[in-house]
């Protein structure tokens, strides 16, 4: 019998522009007291916060998130990169299902897995649980990142930075959406 995949919550997050590979890169700070690094395109960041903006309980989030977005994010410590590691023999030979963070040899920087999953829950608080699923890559886990409303605003403002800074032309970041769905949860691939 398979065991579970490991669900660990994360407690701070880094948000930064990967210019060569052109995604964005968020750096977890997990409970366990290490750290996992994983991708978005730009497409998966489109549609995540469009589902974000749209099917929010608080209708009112696009204001607030509007609002807030000449409000400097809190300077705090930046969550440091997942560690590189080296693949072995075995991480070649097995590597045919699996991503992981490492090195692109040929220019020596750090390469993390993209992720293609992430569950969106919206609890009774008013907040948000993203469930990002890392289960295809060498050491597999989710990471659960549960964020109050006034958290969910600051990585609206966070994202829409970095989406600014990379030059991503996101007209969601510019006008209220158009649809309120009833959903309560959806996964975004």
């Amino acid at each position: 019998m398979p065991s579970a995949t490991p669900e660990i919550n994360s407690e701070k997050i880094t948000i930064e522009y990967d210019r060569i590979e052109d995604r964005l890169v968020l750096h977890c700070a997990l409970a366990d007291q290490t750290s996992a690094s994983f991708s978005l395109t730009r497409r998966f960041v489109q549609i995540l916060v469009n589902h974000l903006f749209t099917a929010a309980p608080n209708e009112g989030l696009f204001e607030i998130f509007q609002n807030n977005l000449n409000t400097s994010l809190p300077d705090e410590e930046r969550v440091p990169p997942e560690p590189k590691t080296e693949p072995t023999a075995q991480d070649h030979q097995d590597s045919s299902n699996h991503e992981e963070a490492g090195v692109d040899r040929s220019t020596n920087r750090s390469v993390f897995p993209l992720l293609e999953k992430c569950d969106v829950s919206f609890p009774n608080d008013g907040g948000v649980i993203l469930t990002f699923d890392l289960s295809r890559c060498m050491q597999p886990r989710v990471v659960k990142l549960s964020l109050s409303e006034g958290h969910l605003v600051q990585f609206l403002v966070a994202l829409h930075g970095q989406t600014s800074s990379a030059g991503w032309m996101m007209n969601f970041w510019d006008s209220v959406p158009d649809s309120k769905h009833s959903v309560q949860s959806i996964t975004v691939h």
